[in-house]
């Protein structure tokens, strides 16, 4: 989506944004396994809570988790990456990586959700994926 088509359908309606995020993610009941994955099994604390990792340990959650939103009438789908900074991953002990930056590897675990992919929300209109 572009600024113009955001503007353009702004000034047409209110868009709907997507909701809570780890709300969403703690009714998945998922296990320390899940937030090391095989990326970071060799980290030695205590990941579960660091909801912005599983964008790349537990995509898959993270994905159905935005179709949902979209399902339920969502216009506007935002990203999972609440506290996925240096200041924040270093309490998990992988600022290292948050330095790298998840930019680079957004083209691996962000699911493209959008009306190319033939979305349709709860009452039959486009919906977007903000970038």
């Amino acid at each position: 989506m572009t600024k113009n088509s955001l503007e353009a359908a702004l000034a047409q309606r209110v868009l709907v944004l997507d909701g809570a995020m780890g709300t969403k993610i703690q009714q998945y009941r998922l296990q320390e396994s899940d937030f090391h994955g095989y990326m970071f099994r060799n980290v030695r604390v205590v990941m579960m809570g660091n909801n912005d990792v599983l964008n790349i340990t537990r995509p898959d959650v993270v994905y159905q988790i935005h179709c949902k939103y979209l399902e339920a009438g969502a216009d506007i789908i935002s990203t999972n990456t609440f506290s996925a900074q240096r200041i924040s991953q270093a309490d998990y002990q992988i600022e290292a990586f948050a330095r790298q930056g998840w930019q680079e590897r957004r083209p691996t675990y962000t699911p493209h959700l959008s009306t190319r992919d033939g979305w349709q929300g709860r009452w039959g209109r486009p919906t977007r994926l903000a970038p």
